[in-house]
């Protein structure tokens, strides 16, 4: 993908520079479930495809140093205002420079932008940039879910449908291992004590339309229209 196939993409989301980098105690909430208890503090994180600045913000007041990748040009002009180190979106000038570097790695709702050999390409400069022991956390449209093509179908600019055991497909050779797949965390923090009690009923819904539909299809799937995994970088396999 290239930087002309977003144009007026950040209108489209309604991403503008008044709200960049801002996280609302919703959206925080959101990913600290996300992080599963990692301190972000001292660490170093990369985040893929970083949009409306929201998740740099979040790990920057956690501690964390943090650098991106974004095809967006006003995101990527307001990002270096912050002071935010931006790679190429190839992330080649990032192994030149910080081989082994990064702690974390996060990607919310970039690799169904990807063609599955951009994916490859991707995973291959990311084991380069984080340490052994090193994780990636990403969400993306859940191929795995009769729910997912809304979320999927829902962006011209989408190129792949993932799930979780597709996309460890795609990395068989290179040194990953999946730790963890999942429903994305379910925050129910809330603005008011009604919309609070509505998430919670919202959850246990979807808990239990999971659980029927799993049961009935002798299934074991996460349901809900986006996945969450976490993918952690390994000593390469010896070969020799």
């Amino acid at each position: 993908m290239t930087a002309e196939s977003y144009q007026g993409y950040a209108e489209w989301k309604q991403w503008g520079s008044e709200s960049f980098a801002i996280c609302d105690p919703e959206a925080a909430a959101y990913f600290a479930g996300e992080m599963r208890g990692r301190d972000l503090r001292g660490k170093q994180v990369l985040e893929l495809g970083f949009g409306n600045g929201r998740f740099l913000a979040f790990a920057r007041a956690q501690g964390a140093t943090v650098y991106g990748t974004e095809l967006i040009p006003e995101a990527v002009e307001l990002a270096k205002e912050q002071g935010v180190r931006i790679f190429a979106p190839d992330l080649s000038d990032a192994v030149a420079e910080y081989a082994g570097a990064f702690d974390i790695v996060v990607a919310f709702d970039l690799f169904e932008h990807l063609y599955p050999e951009d994916i490859q390409r991707t995973f291959a400069q990311l084991a380069i940039l984080l340490r052994e022991g090193g994780v990636v956390i990403a969400r993306f449209p859940n191929g795995g879910s009769p729910f997912g093509g809304v979320s999927q179908y829902g962006d011209h600019t989408h190129r792949t449908f993932l799930s979780a055991s597709l996309l460890m497909q795609l990395l068989i050779g290179q040194p990953w291992r999946l730790k963890f797949a999942g429903n994305p965390y379910r925050s129910t923090m809330g603005s008011s004590l009604k919309r609070r009690i509505g998430l919670v009923v919202r959850h246990k819904l979807r808990d239990l339309i999971e659980f029927s539909v799993n049961r009935i299809w002798g299934m074991s799937s996460t349901m809900d229209p986006n996945v969450v995994v976490v993918i952690e970088k390994v000593k390469p396999a010896f070969t020799g």
